[in-house]
């Protein structure tokens, strides 16, 4: 990707993105999914209206009392009560992130720290192609923020068991808006099952983008050790997971990741049999919610975080930058690293 072609590709991204920063506590919630904002009604998503009671500190329980004693009004005045009452000691600022089609908020991001504009995030990436060991590698958009890859221009290889190979000194940076993400790549060579994937391990977050901040990011980038000292961990848990099969609840974590990222039922089940399963253990009259932990199945943690990085890198049904894709991968990740379910199982 050329020069030319990488501030056209962000530039398009920040501007799809409408936001506007305001006082926390210049929001009113008059209705069960409206707001007002200086005088002029705002449509909340749901997802927008539950970010903005976890950033008041409203739980679902309460407002489940508050409206069995004083209904849909008693809740709407009881979160604006707590939203004035937090102002006084937290004077929070926050971005909304709209939608053009439906004129609606459709996410709330607070500001820890500083509002990072997506110009000055642009010139930070610049430092890392200008000096000289980076090449850019593509762009994709994430949850209301945009990721890029750079590639190394010296390569390292690493192996795992001497076959699976990986270039391990890839990065990507990601931005939304309050944050800068540093984590490195690792893209796979050799395959399994024969393609190219990439497995992403995050590095360090930062609030602002200061001097320290940029030193800090930047000396972590070149940090040798680090890198050897991560992709150590992520070889032990990748030989370990080759030698333990996956539970029956655990195949349902990986078709949940999918199905929740809106991939089609049919997709998910020809990748998992999940049903074909749950069918087995009716016929042998096995509980499969009760003891789904305990029931074996064919594969191996290994092959089924395989099926969630092949899918995430090369599957057909969602765009190439496509934030879904992303999200798979960091749902790949967990799941390789998540503690693994007891070693005694029934046999389906």
């Amino acid at each position: 990707m050329n020069k030319l072609d990488y501030n056209r590709g962000t530039k398009e991204i920040h501007s799809a993105i409408p936001l506007r920063i305001v006082k926390l506590s210049e929001l009113a919630n008059v209705g069960e999914n409206l707001f007002q904002l200086n005088g002029a009604d705002i449509p909340f998503s749901k997802h927008a209206k539950e970010s903005f009671d976890k950033l008041i500190g409203i739980t679902k329980g309460q407002q489940k009392m508050v409206k069995k004693a004083s209904g849909e009004t008693g809740i709407r005045n009881f979160r604006n009560y707590i939203n004035v009452a937090n102002d006084i000691t937290k004077n929070s600022r926050i971005i909304l992130i709209a939608n053009e089609l439906t004129h609606s908020v459709t996410n709330i991001i607070p500001i820890k720290k500083d509002f990072i504009p997506c110009e000055q995030f642009l010139e930070f990436v610049q430092l890392f192609i200008d000096g000289g060991e980076y090449e850019m590698d593509h762009i994709e958009d994430s949850d209301d923020g945009i990721v890029i890859f750079l590639n190394a221009l010296n390569p390292i290889i690493d192996n795992i068991d001497g076959d699976d190979k990986f270039i391990t000194n890839n990065i990507y940076l990601s931005w939304t808006f309050t944050k800068v993400e540093l984590g490195r790549f690792y893209f796979r060579l050799v395959c399994s099952n024969g393609s190219t994937v990439r497995i992403e391990k995050k590095q360090s977050t930062v609030y602002a983008l200061g001097p320290d901040e940029i030193n800090h990011l930047i000396n972590l980038s070149k940090d040798k050790a680090a890198r050897n000292k991560d992709f150590m961990k992520f070889r032990k848990a990748a030989i370990q997971a080759r030698n333990t099969y996956a539970s029956l609840r655990e195949l349902n974590t990986c078709q949940q990741l999918l199905l929740g990222c809106s991939v089609e039922d049919y997709i998910v089940e020809d990748i998992f049999h999940y049903n074909d399963l749950i069918k087995i253990c009716k016929e042998k009259e096995i509980n499969a919610k009760v003891q789904a932990p305990f029931i074996r199945t064919s594969s191996t943690i290994w092959e089924l975080y395989n099926e969630l990085t092949d899918f995430a890198s090369h599957n057909d049904s969602l765009d190439k930058g496509d934030y879904r894709r992303g999200k798979i991968l960091d749902g790949a990740r967990d799941f390789l690293n998540h503690k693994y379910d007891i070693i005694t199982y029934i046999d389906i």
